[in-house]
């Protein structure tokens, strides 16, 4: 079993960006992390990085934190798993996870 730390990312203004809510297909040429705040950061176990997404998913919209006052997990959400040797960033797609970190770096490189 892997202990993972995480942080939820939700849209700032969701209603101000136009890809809130859409599939990555569509979400990824518009998308920046500027427009996302951490809503949500802690540890959670699992086996895989798949099996602690779609724990994460039906914690943040079954079982909130008594702490948590984001919305419901949904699709544009963004989560970035932590381990030793690194992270990975994945976007919440209409079914399952869209894994992103290469996007997120490519992106970077881009802007500098």
């Amino acid at each position: 079993m892997n202990n993972y730390a995480y942080c939820l990312f939700q849209l700032k203004h969701s209603r101000e960006v136009d890809y809130a809510w859409m599939r990555w297909d569509y979400a990824k040429d518009k998308f920046d992390l500027n427009d996302y705040e951490g809503v949500y950061y802690s540890h959670i176990d699992a086996e895989t990085e798949i099996e602690a997404l779609n724990k994460l998913f039906e914690k943040f919209n079954i079982d909130h934190p008594i702490d948590f006052t984001g919305h419901s997990m949904s699709v544009s959400d963004v989560i970035c798993l932590i381990r030793n040797d690194g992270c990975d960033w994945y976007y919440c797609d209409s079914f399952g996870w869209e894994k992103i970190t290469k996007a997120l770096a490519e992106r970077r490189l881009k802007n500098e």
